[in-house]
């Protein structure tokens, strides 16, 4: 099995039929990029850990 079967294998039992979790995730991407790369570029050690941590609270 290679890495991206691998990383696929939660969608699968998810249930997630492949169309729509591609879907998702072109949706969601660009705003993890965002967040995570403020004005392009990707922020130091300390404030990329503050940022995880608030995408982290955010989706729970």
């Amino acid at each position: 099995m290679n890495s991206w079967e691998r990383s696929w294998r939660p969608v699968q039992q998810a249930g997630v039929g492949d169309e729509e979790a591609r879907s998702g995730l072109s949706e969601l991407l660009p705003d993890v990029v965002d967040h995570f790369t403020p004005g392009g570029s990707l922020p130091d050690d300390n404030q990329l850990a503050a940022s995880v941590q608030d995408y982290l609270r955010r989706l729970s």
